[in-house]
This record gives C-alpha cells, structure tokens and sequence, in this order.
C-alpha cells in the first residue's frame, strides 16, 4: 500500500481525503499528529490498524473516524479537542484523523464504506 493514499466514498466516489498518511509502525502511530502545528485541508493520518486514540501532546482538534476491517464507518468523532482519549471499543479497527470539521463538509455518515487508493 502507497504510503499516503486518497480515501473515497463507495457509494457515490466522493473524496473524504485527498492525502492521507498511512501509519503502519507502532513508532508512526505512536507519534501519529503529535507536536505537528496544524493540518492542512486536504491532510489526514490512517492508523493501520488502530482501535482507540489519544490526542495528547496534539495542538488542535481533529475529527477521528473509526473504521472495520472492511472499511466501513462504525463512529465518527468531531472536533475531538487535545489530550483527550477515545478508548477501543469492539470492531475497530482502523483510524482515520482528519482535520476539524472535515467529516461533515465530506457529508461523511456512519455506514458509509471507504476505498484506499493511491493519492494523485
């Protein structure tokens, strides 16, 4: 798999994310948005695989996304402001980080499944 990917929406082809990192390595997923500035719209971070986050040590919100195996939206987590802590819970298994606001000018909904593929 590409190391930043572009994640689209099956049903209509609508892109969630343009580019998005994909961390593998318990290092990368460790570090995940840590100490980062900020992101840009078009940014996001998929933990692979990843049940549960933190956002501590992290200076802005994000919108956190929980996936299934198959891609699939189980939660989605708006505006998830620093040094909190969304814990696992059962069926997740990836994460999507996406800038604040981004899942809902995505119009992205539970149930919604996702395609990876290689970003442009």
């Amino acid at each position: 798999m590409a190391r930043t990917i572009r994640l689209v929406r099956q049903s209509d082809g609508a892109v969630i994310c343009q580019g998005a990192r994909v961390a593998r390595s318990f290092a990368e997923r460790l570090a995940g948005l840590a100490l980062r500035a900020s992101m840009l719209p078009e940014d996001g971070l998929w933990l692979l695989p990843c049940n549960g986050v933190h956002t501590a040590l992290m200076r802005f919100s994000i919108d956190v996304v929980a996936l299934d195996k198959d891609l699939r939206v189980l939660a989605i987590h708006t505006s998830v402001r620093p040094w909190r802590l969304l814990p696992p819970r059962p069926g997740w298994h990836s994460t999507l980080e996406l800038p604040a606001g981004a899942a809902r000018r995505s119009g992205l909904a539970l149930r919604d499944r996702l395609s990876a593929e290689p970003a442009p």
